[in-house]
Order: C-alpha cells, then sequence, then structure tokens
C-alpha cells in the first residue's frame, strides 16, 4: 500500500495536504481517495498543474521544484520563466 504523507498548507496552515495523483487511477488509488487518503487530479496534465491538495479547506498548490524529473539541475531562467 502507498504510504501517505502529509504537508502543511499554506492557506490554512493544516497539516492536511496530501499528494495529487494524475492519470488512470488504479483500484488501490481509488479506494485511497474514497478514504481521503489520496486525492486524483484527472488524467489531463500541463506545467503549472497543482502538486498537492488540502483536506482541510480544499486549497491547492503547486510546490517549487529544485530539479527536474529526472533529476538533473534546474536552470536558474527556467525557472523565472
Amino acid at each position: 500500500m502507498k504510504s501517505i504523507r502529509k504537508y502543511l498548507c499554506p492557506k490554512c496552515r493544516e497539516s492536511e495536504g496530501i499528494d495529487i495523483t494524475y492519470g488512470m487511477p488504479g483500484t488501490e488509488l481509488v479506494e485511497m481517495a474514497g478514504r481521503s487518503q489520496a486525492w486524483i487530479g484527472g488524467c489531463c496534465l500541463s506545467d503549472d498543474m497543482p502538486d498537492r491538495h488540502c483536506l482541510a479547506c480544499h486549497h491547492e498548490w503547486q510546490i517549487k521544484r529544485r530539479r527536474d524529473p529526472l533529476g538533473l539541475p534546474v536552470l536558474p531562467e527556467a525557472i523565472a520563466g
């Protein structure tokens, strides 16, 4: 079973933030979402999609990444935009 990690919500300051999972969910993920242990974000992806969802206030946010998914450093001009 996937471990559940909670994050501090930047809006309400509750430790109820969880990861948002995108793509076609499997049975386990659907069951976890039913128990409020996961949040399913849909199947459409873009760079500005939120990464986390707060179960307390339903705020969604994107975390700043220092490295790309392949582990390569992100150049400062790429972050600036």
